[in-house]
């Protein structure tokens, strides 16, 4: 009974402080949509964001915002000073940072936004070749129809599998997991058009170099897995003669091979701890879908001969992959944490890794087997 008389002082408390915060309507608020972020000078940032208001009247009321200080709480401030309503943070789907911010290391921006109860994290994080502002105008200029387009184009890419998904719950685990390095989608602004060109790369906090689109499957392959992926792949000719009518030859050195449908797995094992050294099987079936020159009908071991040089393509890729990862000192595959998760040494610290990742070798073994062949051309 003497508990149950603590609890009820302890409950009235509460229900009296929840009566007491003020509600926020939705036609009272700016709710942002997209920010960005760039560096100005040492320690100065831009801060850019979409603001949406609800206003029946006026049903595409978005709204550029852009302010400077050292810190992201300061810009907020900066931002609602130039605003008649206040802007809240509850609807961001997406957050850009500039390269040369990106450079200097983001984790302080970053994790104010995943402080912030009224952001979910499982919003984009992405990374700019142009300046974040530019991409934002630019955004502003084409989200009249539609106020999440920024966020529709990396959520695509992400479905389409052209590139690992990019929230910020993935960004933060990658960074405080001791063998592993995030990735962020890298965005390009080029005459107008806004697009995703390739892959970021992290050392830790830091942008440390990028990778292509053709390079971010091999980075997926290994890393994620694939379940309905699409690769085009080029050969010198004469690995594929024995195959080929040489009829329409449009190029005497190169044949394309485009494989779709791809569906694959990955396992990493350690084999040596002391160098280190890393078996990667790849696992993946594919449908041939396209071949720039006509093949030999009813020859027997096409399918074989193809099978075997598109997995040697994938193999060669992928070692180049990881030989330009290792100088870039990222590992966003997380070959650390397979390390550490198969040794029964002590927990393994940054800097070792750092250390044993310079020397780290890979045998890797690609089984690829086509099902189904489609259009060839």
């Amino acid at each position: 009974m003497l508990n149950r008389m603590k609890v009820i002082p302890v409950v009235c408390f509460v229900v009296l402080m929840s009566s007491c915060v003020e509600p926020e309507y939705i036609s009272e608020v700016g709710l942002t949509t997209m920010v960005g972020y760039d560096l100005i000078d040492e320690g100065m940032i831009e801060g850019s964001n979409l603001t949406f208001q609800f206003d029946p009247a006026e049903p595409n009321n978005l709204k550029f915002f852009s302010g400077q200080s050292k810190t992201s709480k300061g810009i907020r401030q900066e931002l609602n000073a130039q605003s008649s309503y206040k802007i809240v943070s509850g609807q961001i789907r997406v957050a850009l940072y500039g390269k040369s911010l990106a450079e200097k290391g983001i984790f302080s921006i970053v994790d104010t936004l995943a402080r912030d109860s009224a952001i979910g994290t499982m919003m984009y994080l992405s990374v700019s070749e142009a300046k974040a502002v530019d991409i934002i105008k630019r955004n502003l200029q084409e989200s009249i129809e539609t106020k999440t387009k920024f966020y529709e184009l990396i959520k695509q890419n992400i479905e389409s599998e052209h590139i690992l998904s990019c929230t910020l719950h993935e960004f933060l685990q990658s960074y405080y997991m001791v063998g592993e390095d995030p990735s962020l989608p890298m965005i390009s602004l080029k005459e107008d058009l806004v697009s995703i060109i390739g892959t970021g790369l992290f050392k830790k906090d830091k942008l440390v170099g990028f990778i292509d689109l053709k390079e971010s499957f091999f980075l997926k392959v290994v890393k994620d897995e694939f379940t309905s992926g699409t690769l085009e792949l080029e050969f010198p000719r004469e690995k594929l003669q024995d195959i080929l009518t040489g009829k329409g030859v449009t190029s005497t050195n190169e044949v394309f091979v485009t494989i779709d449908n791809i569906k694959s797995t990955s396992t990493i094992k350690l084999i040596d701890k002391k160098i280190p050294s890393f078996k990667v099987d790849l696992n993946i079936d594919a449908r041939l879908l396209e071949i720039s020159e006509e093949l030999v009908m009813g020859e027997k071991g096409i399918i074989a001969l193809l099978e075997k040089e598109i997995a040697q393509k994938i193999e060669d890729k992928t070692v180049d992959l990881f030989e330009k990862l290792k100088s870039m000192e990222s590992d966003p595959i997380g070959f650390g944490k397979s390390y550490d998760s198969q040794t029964k040494n002590e927990p393994l610290n940054e800097e070792e890794w750092r250390k044993l990742y310079a020397n780290s070798e890979y045998d890797i073994n690609v089984n690829l087997k086509i099902f189904s062949t489609g259009v060839i051309d």
